[in-house]
């Protein structure tokens, strides 16, 4: 059995499944593995010595501690998450690998794994590894209606009045989102009053919580070409330009139903990205 021992000192609790456990680092990455482990009966504790280490929060003297743990033989394997970098990210996270207490480095996409190999010696490629954290599914209701509603969500863009405009003249509601500006409880209850979001970015994503979120709601999604590494025909479209992105609102104004119909972003989920296959992944990446 997998004993995980989450790293961290800045905390806050919650509960999960009748337990209170501190929340260290990225939140719905943690929440995602704790409910995963609990589904799958998996053994895990907070702040002891175990044989496998997930570390999702850490700077330098975390590191330093643990690498004496190891070379005291009272941990066997170190595996740090997508987000486990405390502080100075790019020069930090980059060189996971190049320590020796690190058994794996992981990194949310292959894209982002490609990147960072060229930023080590060739001798710790192998200690990078591809994990997409989970997401929660919601309760998918077979009868869904449709809303003849979106959400438009702007991320280190400002909001596009002419597209909320355009899409509100087709007699679309449309709810505006700001990246950071607004509560997670608000945003689920958004997509359940939607049938897609629109995410305007310039950024790329590593992974794309907030998108997989949506799917994980039954929602398609509208993205920037290349913004997310595992958008498919299952659960969006890329659009490139405005007139793209005006020509795939149409299409849903003219029949939702057949637009909607046309994705499958739950499945999607529940087969690549759920709260149990990324747990199940992780645990895979500890028996290697």
């Amino acid at each position: 059995m997998l004993l995980c021992t989450l790293e961290g000192k800045d905390r806050r609790y919650e509960t999960v499944n009748g337990k209170e456990v501190p929340i260290v680092g990225h939140r719905q990455l943690e929440l995602s593995l704790i409910r995963g482990f609990d589904t799958l009966s998996v053994r895990y504790g907070f702040d002891c010595l175990a044989d496998n280490m997930i570390v999702l929060w850490a700077n330098k003297i975390d590191l330093y501690v643990l690498n004496r743990l190891k070379k005291q033989k009272k941990i066997k394997k170190v595996v740090t998450v997508p987000t486990a970098c405390q502080y100075d990210y790019k020069d930090l996270m980059r060189n996971f690998p190049c320590y020796e207490c690190i058994d794996y480095s992981l990194v949310a996409s292959d894209r982002v794994l490609e990147q960072n190999k060229t930023y080590v010696d060739a001798k710790y490629h192998s200690k990078i590894k591809n994990w997409a954290s989970g997401v929660e599914l919601a309760a998918k209701d077979r009868n869904e209606k449709i809303n003849n509603a979106c959400i438009c969500y702007f991320k280190k863009v400002p909001v596009d009045t002419e597209l909320v405009n355009y899409i509100k003249n087709l007699g679309i509601k449309c709810y505006v989102l700001e990246y950071t500006k607004y509560d997670f409880d608000y945003w689920l209850y958004l997509l359940k009053k939607t049938d897609f979001v629109i995410f305007c970015q310039e950024c790329k994503e590593t992974q794309g919580l907030a998108i997989a979120e949506a799917w994980a709601h039954n929602r398609p999604t509208l993205l920037q070409k290349d913004c997310c590494p595992y958008l498919t025909a299952q659960t969006g479209l890329f659009w490139d330009n405005f007139e793209a992105l005006k020509a795939c609102i149409v299409e849903y104004s003219k029949n939702p139903q057949a637009f909607l119909d046309r994705f499958s972003p739950y499945d999607w989920v529940e087969e690549n990205m759920s709260d149990v296959v990324s747990a199940k992944n992780l645990v895979k990446i500890f028996s290697e």
